[in-house]
């Protein structure tokens, strides 16, 4: 494995100080998700509830236990998520930085920085020096490029049954 001392002493530097971060969003939406089809809440709550009596088996099927069950694949289900655009990312590390870090990060294009690692086409990253020897990161990703940010999901034996989301 090969590692780029400098940013690693960036990155260790940043782990045990203090840093500010803030995070802009141009445009934020919210759709709704709604299962369609047999695919309903009604269809999960009803297979849920059953705890596999009467459920259908046999070679090419899915049984309860594999829905459901402990292991199961449908643990949680999605209903809702959360897509961003022209998002402004600001992190400032504190932790003795100087002017040789900094040309470091300035010349390592297509580096992310932590303890945001954003890597989209079109982002922008530029660095600053400032007070208290710190460096400032701005990512900026323009309002072009659609992010989805957030899943919202409800566990089944939870969200399903009572109505709640996790």
């Amino acid at each position: 494995m090969l590692v780029n001392e400098p940013l690693l002493a960036f990155n260790r530097a940043a782990e045990s100080h203090r840093f500010i971060f803030s995070m802009l969003f141009e445009k934020v939406a919210s759709p709704v998700v709604r299962a369609g089809g047999w695919f309903s809440q009604a269809a999960f709550v009803s297979g849920y509830q059953s705890q596999g009596h009467g459920w259908k088996t046999g070679p090419d099927t899915v049984t309860w236990d594999e829905l459901f069950g402990a292991e199961g694949i449908l643990q949680f289900t999605t209903n809702g998520l959360l897509a961003v655009s022209g998002v402004t990312v600001t992190l400032q590390c504190f932790g003795g930085y100087d002017q040789a870090t900094l040309n470091v990060l300035r010349s390592s294009k297509g580096t992310t920085v932590w303890p945001y690692y954003l890597n989209v086409p079109n982002q922008t990253q530029s660095y600053e020096l400032g007070e208290e020897s710190s460096i400032t990161v701005t990512t900026v990703v323009p309002a072009s490029e659609a992010l989805l940010f957030l899943l919202l999901a409800s566990e089944i034996k939870a969200g399903l049954v009572t109505g709640r989301s996790a």
